[in-house]
């Protein structure tokens, strides 16, 4: 049960129920090291109150399964390929609900490799996926664009890492990712209050596509290991939530998700730092970006 930075009057009171099960079967096969089996079922659902008074009532279900099998190596190769499929029902009734109801369904397959040598190691990873994207509309409402999309998204990465004097080593990687709108940035027309803006979908959205390169610094084990590193992330096509200047509804600021060039760079760092050892030990764990 918790209040919104938007409405003094408003709460939201929440549940989340989440099932999941795990499960590892080690040597199936010949040729084959592992296979593993991760399954699970949610049910989540919250109502905006106002004044005590029942409202809007968001709800969402969904299920999720994910195979991995690690493979003997092959050479110098060692990797894992898998599966992954995901669905959900979403359901928005009331006078708020900016989302119509919607399914999404996903499922991909990936695999990841990596190629240990005397002065480090490079790791290759690389992801194909389908994604569907249905509108069903809502009750009472002719607002919402009732239609499906279908997205093929892939991803592809190289890392590497060089051994350096010390426990120290270096990093870096090149990825490009692709990404599929969910359904509010395909659908939403409507208020959304807890932020107190108009939400306008867009049923046109191609994929987010990015790419993205990274440098780092890192030293492993002792007493003292950190990490830092800077990114650059490019992107041709940026699903953002971007003012339109209208207004709409009650005098709602309307905010449109458009799909835009977009560039993101920074630094990130973390590590651990012995502060006493006597009888027991004390560390101190930090990270700034």
């Amino acid at each position: 049960d918790y209040g919104t930075v938007a409405e003094d009057n408003t709460r939201i009171g929440m549940r989340s129920d989440k099932l999941a099960f795990e499960g590892e079967w080690r040597s199936p096969w010949a040729g084959w090291r592992s296979l593993k089996l991760q399954a699970g079922a949610s049910d989540y659902s919250h109502t905006e109150f106002d004044n005590g008074t029942p409202g809007t009532v968001f709800a969402k279900r969904g299920q999720d399964l994910r195979v991995e099998a690690q493979h003997q190596p092959l050479g110098p190769l060692e990797g894992v390929v898998g599966l992954q499929w995901d669905s959900g029902r979403f359901k928005a009734d009331g006078l708020e609900a900016y989302v119509p109801y919607s399914q999404t369904l996903s499922q991909a397959v990936f695999a990841l490799e990596t190629w240990r040598t005397g002065w480090g190691q490079w790791q290759a990873g690389a992801r194909l996926g389908q994604v569907s994207v249905r509108s069903d509309g809502g009750p009472g409402s002719a607002d919402f664009v009732i239609g499906q999309r279908r997205f093929n998204p892939g991803s592809v990465s190289l890392a590497g890492q060089y051994r350096l004097a010390g426990d120290w080593q270096a990093t870096g990687q090149l990825a490009h990712s692709e990404r599929a709108p969910v359904d509010a940035e395909l659908f939403a027309n409507g208020p959304h209050l807890a932020t107190h803006t108009w939400e306008t979908g867009n049923a046109a959205l191609g994929l987010e596509k990015s790419n993205h390169f990274e440098l780092g610094l890192e030293r492993r084990g002792g007493l003292n290991p950190m990490k830092v590193s800077v990114y650059e992330s490019r992107f041709s096509n940026f699903i953002g939530l971007i003012g339109t200047g209208a207004t709409k509804g009650d005098a709602l600021p309307e905010y449109a998700y458009e799909g835009v060039r977009a560039r993101l760079r920074g630094w990130e760092a973390s590590g651990q730092s012995r502060v006493w050892q006597g009888a027991g030990t004390l560390d101190l764990h930090w990270r700034a970006d």
